[in-house]
C-alpha cells in the first residue's frame, strides 16, 4: 500500500509515447538472437538548443500562440539509400536504422512518400524496446500517400520495416527528422504547463458546447515540431467533407497530424486523456495572411468512433454579444474560455481581428492558435492569432475574422469556394456530426467520470459513467456491469430515452473503497435494449484507481513570473526519503494547488529557487507565493520572499482534536541545533504556565518531558545521541510541533 498518494491537479505525461492507430505486434529485430546486431546509424548535426529557446522567448513577447517543441531537419533517407537489410529464414526481408541525436528529448518522423503493401510492417521503437509505435501497414496509407509518427522520448530511435520475400523495394521515403528539444511529454501535459486559471472542457462549463468540443483538435504542425489548435468546419453542401480550419502562422502542411477528443475525463483533479484518435496527413486548400486563416481537408475520413463534429459557422460583421473559445493551451488537455463582453474589431499584426479585450472565465497560451471563437449562438467566427493573454494577464487576444476570410483573389486564398461549392451564399451554417450513425443499436461507454484516479481517506464512491449512441435506434435501456479491485461484479439497469448520437451520464449505485494501488474499475454494457448491440467493442472502459489512508494536507503556489526557476520537495523528516516532487522547468505559470495523501510521522517542505531570489517580490519577478496547510486548511507555513530555499517542517500525530499554532505565534526554540541544552521561550500569544514540553526520537519514543513555565524553560540533551528529535508543546487543545536537531 502506498502510504502517501498524491493527488495533484496537475499530473505529468511520462510515457513519451501515443498511441496513433496502429496494428500491433512486436518488432522482429528487437531482442532476436537469430537476427544480426544493427550497426547502421545516421547521425542529424548538433542543435543549437540555447538559440531555439531564445526564438521562443522573444516571440512569446510578441503575442506568439503557437508552441515550438522541435526543430525539423531535412533529410533523404530511404531503405535504397541508408540502413541494413538482412534476410530472414523464410525469405522475407528486415531493413533497420537507428537514428541519433544528441539531447533530443524526443524524436518525430516525417515521411513523404509512405504506401505499404499487404503485409510490410514499419515500427518505431527505442533501442531498449522500453517504447514501442506500431505496426504501422497498409491500412495506414492515405489518399496522398504520406506519413508521420508522433514524437518518441529519448535522442535515439530505431525505424524498422519488415516485407514478406519476393516484394520489391517499399516505396517509403523518410523527409524530415524532428530533434524535440522540450520535453513532449510535458509539452503535453497540459495538468503540465497550461495555466491553472483554464477550465476542462469535460467540466460543467463546458456542458453546453459539447458538439463544439467534438470538433476542436490539436495540431503537430510545422514539419510536426509546433503545436497549434483547429476546428473541423462543415459545408454549405452539407457532405461531410473532412475540413479543418486553423491559423496561417501555425504553418499547417500535408504531413501534419490532427488529434481529436484529447480532454481529461475528469473535471478535477485534471488527468490524461485519450490520444489515440488521430488523423495523419491534409490537402492544403486556402490561407491568407489577411484574416491569418488556414483550411484544409484531411486525407482521410474521420473515422466514425471519434465521434467528431463539423462545426457551423457565421459570416457575421456585427461584434457577437459573447463569445468562447475551445483550445488546446501549450498542448494540453483541451480547455475552454469564455468572454462575457462584446468583441472588438481591430487590426492585429495587419490582419483583420476579433478583439478581446478580456476574458471573464479561462485564458489562452502558446499552443491555442488556430483555436476557434465561438459566438453565442455555437457558430465559428474566427480563429486565434496571437495576443498577450495568460492566466496572469487576461487581456487582449485577437482572432482572424471568418467574413474577412471567406473572400480573397483566388480559391486557395479564400474560403468561399471550399465552404460553400454550390455557390448558395449562405451567411450561417450549422453543425452536422463528422459521420453520421449506420449501425441500428450501438450503445458506448464513451468515458469514466468517477471514480477518479486518487483517493485519500475515502470509504465509499459513487461511479459514474457516460454512455453515447452511436447507432440509429433510440436506446431505452441498458444493463451494466462494474466492478472494483477484486471486489465482486454488480449489475445496474437503466432505463430512458437515449437518441442517436447523444451522451448521457449515468450515475451508477455508491461501491466502497477498499486501500491498495491500481485498483481497476472497469464498467461493461452487457446488453442494449434487451439485447447485444452491433458493435459489443466500445462496451467497456477501465481506470486505475490509488486508495490511500492518511491526512489530505495540501500544497498552493502563485509562481513569480519565472516559474521555470522553482522546484520542491516533500521529504519524510525521519529517513530523508523524498515522499513527493516538482521538478525545475515543471511549474506551471499561475496558481497551482496539490494535496498529498500523508500517514502519520514528521515531514518537511522545501522549496527552491534556481535563480537564488526566490518568488517574491521583485520588481521584474513579480510576486509568488507559497501556503502549506492541514487538512483542516490551517497554514502551518508560508511565504515566498527567500533566496535559495525555503523549509517548512511539520508532524502528523495519531492524536486528534489539537489545533496547529505556528512558531511565531506560540515559541521560540534555541539554539537548533543544539549540543548540551536548548531553551523554549513563550512569545507571549498563549499561556505557557503549565504546558507539556514532549520530546521524541525518530521511532516515536518519548525521551523527555517537563512542564514549562511561563518565562524561559531549558531541556538538558547532554545524554541524547545525536540525530533528528520531535518537540511537541500541548497547552489545551493547542499543540506547537518542532524538528531538533542535536549535535553532540
Amino acid at each position: 500500500m502506498k502510504l502517501v498518494c498524491s493527488i495533484i491537479s496537475i499530473l505529468a505525461l511520462t510515457t513519451g509515447l501515443f498511441a496513433q492507430p496502429s496494428f500491433g505486434g512486436f518488432p522482429k529485430g528487437l531482442g532476436k538472437k537469430n537476427i544480426p546486431a544493427l550497426t547502421e546509424n545516421f547521425k542529424l548535426p548538433l542543435i543549437d538548443e540555447n538559440a531555439l529557446l531564445a526564438e521562443d522567448e522573444q516571440m512569446a513577447a510578441a503575442g506568439e500562440k503557437s508552441l515550438r517543441f522541435g526543430q525539423d531537419v531535412h533529410v533523404d533517407i530511404s531503405p535504397s539509400t541508408h540502413g541494413q537489410w538482412n534476410t530472414l529464414a523464410d525469405g522475407s526481408k528486415l531493413w533497420r536504422l537507428l537514428i541519433k541525436s544528441t539531447g533530443a528529448k524526443s524524436l518525430n518522423l516525417i515521411f513523404d512518400e509512405f504506401n505499404l503493401k499487404t503485409g510490410e510492417e514499419l515500427f518505431v521503437y527505442a533501442p531498449d524496446g522500453s517504447m514501442i509505435q506500431g505496426s504501422f501497414t497498409d491500412a495506414n496509407n492515405n489518399r496522398i500517400f504520406n506519413f508521420a509518427t508522433m514524437p518518441l522520448a529519448g535522442a535515439e530511435a530505431i525505424i524498422e520495416f519488415f516485407q514478406p520475400a519476393g516484394y520489391p523495394l517499399p516505396q517509403l521515403h523518410l523527409s524530415y527528422i524532428i530533434h524535440g528539444y522540450r520535453d513532449f511529454s510535458k509539452s503535453m501535459k497540459g495538468f503540465g504547463d497550461s495555466g491553472n486559471c483554464n477550465n476542462n472542457v469535460i467540466c460543467p462549463e463546458g456542458a453546453d458546447w459539447v458538439d463544439q468540443r467534438n470538433s476542436v483538435v490539436m495540431l503537430l504542425t510545422s514539419n510536426n515540431s509546433r503545436f497549434c489548435s483547429g476546428a473541423a468546419v462543415n459545408n454549405t453542401a452539407n457532405d461531410g467533407t473532412p475540413y479543418v480550419l486553423s491559423a496561417d502562422h501555425c504553418d499547417v502542411g500535408a504531413t501534419d497530424l490532427f488529434l481529436f477528443n484529447y480532454w481529461s475525463p475528469n473535471c478535477t483533479p485534471n488527468s490524461d486523456g485519450n490520444t489515440s484518435d488521430i488523423v495523419v496527413g491534409c490537402i492544403p486548400r486556402a490561407n491568407n495572411s489577411n484574416s491569418d486563416f488556414a483550411l484544409v481537408e484531411l486525407a482521410d475520413e474521420i473515422p466514425a468512433e471519434y465521434n467528431a463534429y463539423l462545426s457551423g459557422w457565421s459570416r457575421q460583421n456585427t461584434a457577437p454579444p459573447s463569445s468562447v473559445s475551445i483550445h488546446h493551451p501549450r498542448g494540453d488537455v483541451m480547455k475552454i474560455t469564455f468572454d462575457e463582453d462584446p468583441a472588438g474589431i481591430e487590426d492585429y499584426s495587419n490582419a483583420d481581428c476579433w478583439h478581446i479585450l478580456d476574458w471573464e472565465d479561462g485564458t489562452t497560451e502558446p499552443g491555442s492558435s488556430g483555436s476557434p471563437l465561438f459566438n453565442e449562438n455555437h457558430l465559428i467566427i474566427g480563429q486565434l492569432y496571437g495576443g498577450t493573454a495568460n492566466c496572469n494577464n487576461n487581456i487582449d487576444d485577437y482572432y482572424g475574422r471568418f467574413v474577412t476570410s471567406w473572400s480573397g483573389n483566388a480559391a486557395n486564398r479564400r474560403l468561399r469556394d471550399w465552404l460553400d461549392p454550390n455557390g448558395l451564399d449562405l451567411q450561417t451554417m450549422e453543425g452536422r456530426p463528422a459521420s453520421l450513425p449506420t449501425l441500428a443499436l450501438d450503445a458506448r461507454i464513451s468515458a469514466i467520470l468517477s471514480p477518479l484516479t486518487s483517493y485519500c481517506n475515502t470509504d465509499v464512491i459513487v461511479p459514474e459513467i457516460t454512455v453515447r449512441n452511436g447507432g440509429i435506434q433510440t436506446i431505452t435501456s441498458l444493463t451494466i456491469e462494474y466492478s472494483f479491485g477484486t471486489s465482486g461484479t454488480l449489475t445496474y439497469n437503466w432505463t430512458g430515452s437515449l437518441g442517436s448520437l447523444q451522451n448521457a451520464n449515468i450515475a451508477l449505485p455508491s461501491y466502497n473503497l477498499t486501500v491498495g494501488d491500481n485498483q481497476q474499475f472497469t464498467a461493461t454494457i452487457v446488453n442494449a435494449n434487451g439485447g447485444q448491440d452491433n458493435d459489443p467493442s466500445n462496451n467497456q472502459r477501465s481506470v486505475s484507481v490509488d486508495v490511500a489512508e492518511g491526512s489530505a494536507y495540501g500544497l498552493t503556489i502563485v509562481s513569480d513570473n519565472y516559474p521555470e526557476e522553482t522546484s520542491w520537495e516533500l521529504r519524510r523528516t525521519s529517513s530523508n526519503e523524498i515522499i513527493e516532487s516538482l521538478s525545475q522547468g515543471d511549474l506551471p505559470q499561475g496558481t497551482t494547488s496539490y494535496t498529498w495523501c500523508l500517514a502519520p510521522g514528521c515531514y518537511t517542505f522545501i522549496i527552491r529557487d534556481q535563480y537564488g531570489d526566490g518568488i517574491c517580490c521583485g520588481f521584474f519577478s513579480g510576486n509568488g507565493s507559497y501556503s502549506v496547510s492541514d487538512e483542516n486548511g490551517t497554514v502551518l507555513g508560508s511565504g515566498g520572499e527567500f533566496t535559495n530555499s525555503d523549509e517548512v517542517e511539520f508532524c502528523i500525530d495519531t492524536v486528534t482534536g489539537f489545533i496547529p499554532i505556528s512558531e511565531n505565534e506560540m515559541f521560540a526554540v534555541f539554539p537548533n541545533p543544539s549540543a548540551g541544552q536548548f531553551g523554549i521561550y513563550p512569545l507571549g500569544k498563549v499561556d505557557a504556565q503549565g504546558a507539556l514540553a514532549e520530546v521524541m526520537d525518530i521511532t516515536g519514543k518519548l525521551v523527555a518531558s517537563t512542564t514549562l513555565s511561563s518565562s524561559i524553560s531549558f531541556v538538558n540533551t547532554s545524554d541524547w545521541g545525536p540525530g533528528i528529535y520531535l518537540l511537541r508543546i500541548t497547552s489545551g487543545n493547542r499543540q506547537f510541533l518542532k524538528k531538533l536537531i542535536i549535535n553532540q
